[in-house]
């Protein structure tokens, strides 16, 4: 089932295709994307990109960003019909400062449409990373001396 009716380059607008009640698949979003613009539609490969998977970056602590499509100054347009959309992928427009709900347009929508944002946290974290300096001054409520090297080793006080 096809999730994008069109892409309007001018109103910086992505039409979801009839029918599409849930966006749970953020490669098959983007690749559905890339497809029309390798195909020319709505003259796609004439404008900049419309839209991009972000995602990796550091967000200090040894914790990094999952994958996130955003949309360079666009907006999504539900079907028209009464229903609820299932969003389950996080989708932001930096362009714009917008995320959740607001990367979504109803303004021109004359049914009932809800947009349920279910996104779980994730946060892809690292584990290891190296030897480094440490000056422990307690370990597991026990008071420890020394700096650990073989002169000074580290032991209860």
């Amino acid at each position: 089932m096809a999730i994008i009716a069109s892409i309007d380059i001018p109103t910086r607008r992505i039409q979801l295709d009839t029918g599409v009640v849930r966006l749970d698949d953020l490669l098959g979003f983007w690749r559905e994307y890339r497809d029309l613009r390798v195909l020319n539609t709505d003259n796609l490969r004439r404008s900049a990109p419309v839209m991009s998977i972000i995602g990796g970056q550091s967000k200090g602590g040894g914790a990094y960003v999952g994958r996130i499509i955003d949309l360079a100054g666009y907006k999504i347009i539900p079907d028209d019909v009464d229903h609820n959309l299932d969003v389950t992928i996080e989708i932001i427009n930096s362009a714009s400062g917008l995320s959740g709900r607001d990367v979504f347009d109803r303004t021109t929508l004359t049914s009932d449409v809800n947009i349920d944002i279910n996104i779980a946290p994730v946060q892809i974290l690292t584990v290891g990373g190296g030897v480094q300096d440490v000056n422990i001054v307690q370990v597991n409520g026990i008071e420890v001396d020394g700096v650990g090297s073989a002169g000074d080793p580290w032991g209860p006080v």
